[in-house]
């Protein structure tokens, strides 16, 4: 208030100062009356003149309303006349502080062609999207079609790049009608929405009965992963949630967010190291957590490569640790965080996720605690993904990296990943087994890098340059969700197979003593070879510590492994 008197005085001295203003602010007047478009220092006299003449309060919500109205406002075209093209539109036209016009309507419907949706006209279809930005003038493309298709979408993206035009994505017609009056949330392209996935409607009453009461621990809550469990599992309103982490960084913005975002829940992020059993056991304990999830692993497949030892401490013992404490502290359910790359594991990452499978289904077989086994296939956007790496190339003029041409993998995004491990969780079905998440149909990497360059507005080839690399140490050409002996099954969850661990007693668990004999020697060549005798390991030049002694900074010496 301080600050708006002490402007008030100023413009009533300006005033003062030249008192044929009040002539001049007549004739702004008369030609905000016909509609000119006044230039932004014009309108702030205007403002001024506001001020003086009226109540502090007012003036400033009379101000606004001018800067809204000189302020640029984008011409827009909205691509798609379906229900959330309706509702977008809707919006701008009920809310000036969108800054858009809407001019036309762009849909591959010929029979709309010709008519209105909301007083502005469907003007064609998106192969003409060039010629109508040009002869109406628009500055802007917004993609409002939410159940478009893989094809469809990059042939949107296509014509906008072509048109020259920039693009955003209109929210979902659900999400519009939650938003607040005068915000737009439109948001630029994301990689999953060249996923083609159509959404997907998951039944949230199973998850909230199974989680509540419950005293949630997720360890790896940091990572991409165990980040997006959270979220979701906040949703379920459990009794607790306990966010466990040695990343202090990311852990802290983690809880920053929630913060943020006023998470009513109990949650407490806590540093602590997996490999800690006796700490881990106490701190279950004195939890009294019911459920954990266990989401701490590396999973970055070349760096694991020379770094055998610490990805079996890691991603072997940790696991270990963590099932014999939550066994200790009364757990009811453990849920194994694990990777296509443990089907027929021809890297390291993969065979120690393979062998951390084993493990839980060992360890729970027979157990009050319930053991379940989540495996699924690449998390865009997550740390180990391939999309930051396309991102930061397309960022920095290219070349965008593929190892082969032909290389596919399986994507889906964090929260359907999220979700999908939270519905398997609470189903019975699912303990003592391996739910293997429905993926979808496998993505060509070199076609995602093409789609990724196009949504930055970029050409493939001409803007950007595509490099076959060749594949790394211990990648496949192709990933598998399961192996022919696995015998995968339907589940009563359409999105989820069953499978079973079919390994000889205590095959896995025996060996803990022995795996820790050679982690604490730091013998990476003895690691490989047990690895390779017990899950099938098939890439015997993986993980021998190039360019760091031991894989992982210790001295290297050999054991024997009977």
């Amino acid at each position: 208030m301080q600050n708006l008197n002490h402007f008030q005085t100023i413009a009533q001295e300006m005033i003062a100062a030249d008192q044929r203003r009040d002539g001049m602010l007549g004739a702004m007047d008369d030609m905000w009356q016909a509609r000119w478009a006044l230039p932004p220092a014009v309108a702030g006299l205007k403002w001024i003149h506001k001020v003086v003449s009226s109540d502090p309060h007012d003036a400033v919500r009379a101000g606004a309303r001018v800067l809204s109205s000189v302020a640029p406002r984008l011409t827009v075209h909205p691509l798609g006349a379906g229900e959330a093209g309706a509702l977008l539109l809707e919006r701008m036209l009920a809310s000036p502080k969108m800054l858009m016009d809407p001019v036309a309507l762009v849909d591959d419907d010929a029979n709309m062609h010709g008519s209105r949706l909301h007083g502005v006209p469907i003007v064609g279809p998106v192969s003409e999207l060039g010629a109508i930005a040009d002869r109406l003038g628009a500055d802007e493309t917004i993609i409002a079609v939410p159940s478009a298709s893989t094809e469809q979408m990059a042939r949107i993206v296509d014509s906008c790049v072509a048109a020259g035009l920039p693009f955003r994505i209109a929210p979902d017609p659900e999400d519009m009608l939650g938003m607040h009056p005068g915000t737009s949330g439109l948001r630029d392209l994301r990689p999953s929405d060249l996923l083609g996935r159509a959404q997907q409607e998951f039944d949230v009453a199973p998850v909230r009965a199974e989680l509540r009461q419950a005293r949630v621990v997720i360890t790896g809550a940091a990572g991409s992963i165990g980040s997006e469990l959270a979220r979701q599992i906040v949703k379920a309103e459990p009794a607790a949630l306990y966010l466990v982490d040695r990343n202090e960084n990311d852990l802290h913005y983690l809880c920053e967010e929630f913060r943020r975002h006023q998470i009513t829940l109990p949650f407490r992020g806590i540093i602590e190291d997996v490999r800690d059993q006796s700490r881990l056991a106490w701190l279950l304990k004195d939890l009294r957590a019911t459920h954990l999830f266990h989401a701490a692993a590396f999973k970055h497949v070349p760096l694991m490569e020379s770094h055998a030892v610490a990805a079996v401490e890691n991603n072997i013992l940790g696991t270990w640790s963590a099932l014999q404490a939550a066994n200790a502290a009364g757990v009811r359910k453990f849920v194994l965080i694990s990777s296509d790359k443990a089907v027929r594991p021809r890297n390291v990452m993969g065979a120690t996720k393979r062998f951390a499978e084993v493990l839980v289904a060992e360890a729970t077989r027979g157990s009050a605690m319930d053991g379940i086994i989540v495996r699924f296939g690449n998390v865009l956007g997550s740390n180990g993904s391939v999309v930051p790496l396309f991102q930061r190339q397309i960022s920095e003029g290219g070349p965008v990296t593929v190892t082969s041409r032909n290389a596919t993998r399986y994507f889906m995004t964090p929260s359907e990943a999220a979700q999908l491990v939270l519905q398997a969780a609470a189903m019975p079905e699912c303990a003592g087994n391996i739910a293997i998440l429905d993926m979808g149909t496998p993505v060509h990497i070199w076609d995602l890098a093409e789609r990724m360059i196009r949504m930055s507005g970029l050409r493939p080839g001409a803007d950007i340059a595509i490099v076959e690399t060749g594949l790394r140490r211990g990648e496949k050409l192709h990933e598998e969700l399961w192996s022919v002996t696995e015998d995968a099954a339907p589940s009563s969850n359409s999105r989820i197979m069953l499978a079973e661990i079919r390994c000889p007693t205590h095959q896995a668990t025996s060996l803990i003593p022995l795996v820790r004999q050679l982690v604490n020697l730091g013998d990476p060549a003895a690691l490989l070879d047990l690895l390779a005798r017990s899950v099938g390991l098939t890439s015997q030049s993986a993980g021998l510590g190039h360019g760091s002694p031991g894989g992982n900074g210790r001295t290297a010496r050999t054991a024997s492994v009977a």
